[in-house]
């Protein structure tokens, strides 16, 4: 499992939404191998959250305008990483946010994740994401809740090199 100091890293690097900074790497030496020919990383969520797109505040706005909204989506992978020869295919589809019962509930749909590295830094980043969604809808909504975090991946795994690791985990250690 990652650092509170590495998660703190990749989340700033986030919030940045520059799909050009590969500061990470200074962080993580695995991203390196994962840079583009345009320098950009694929999996840098920051760029669809925060980026040009601004879909983080689109849902902001979305949700502000149709309390009942099902269209507060953050869409992540598309057909571009799919049909493309790159080594980073984003693993997360979707971060979906909805309002009901007057709480704020968020979905994230993952393709894949890693159990070990994978989930324990996506975890933290996307439970920073919602709380985020839920200040910013309080200035409106005032009563609004902290509501559910539900998060699915259709590939939860671990990988070979990391199976002794698994191991000690699960004993305890």
């Amino acid at each position: 499992f990652r650092s509170i100091d590495y998660i703190k890293h990749e989340f700033l690097w986030y919030l940045k939404g520059d799909r050009l900074d590969t500061s990470i790497t200074d962080h993580a030496k695995m991203w390196k191998g994962l840079i583009n020919e345009d320098g950009s990383i694929n999996s840098n969520y920051g760029q669809y959250l925060f980026g040009d797109q601004q879909q983080f505040w689109n849902v902001v706005k979305l949700l502000e305008d149709d309390r009942e909204s099902r269209r507060g989506s953050i869409s992540i992978l598309n057909k571009d990483h799919l049909l493309s020869d790159t080594k980073d295919v984003p693993c997360t589809y979707a971060i979906n946010f909805r309002i009901r019962q007057n709480k704020l509930d968020m979905t994230v749909h993952m393709r894949s994740q890693d159990a070990i590295f994978g989930m324990g830094n996506d975890a933290p980043t996307f439970s920073f994401v919602h709380e985020m969604m839920w200040q910013a809808l309080r200035e409106k909504y005032t009563s609004l809740e902290y509501g559910l975090y539900c998060h699915f991946a259709d590939s939860f795994h671990i990988y070979e090199r990391h199976f002794e690791m698994a191991e000690k985990i699960i004993e305890g250690g």
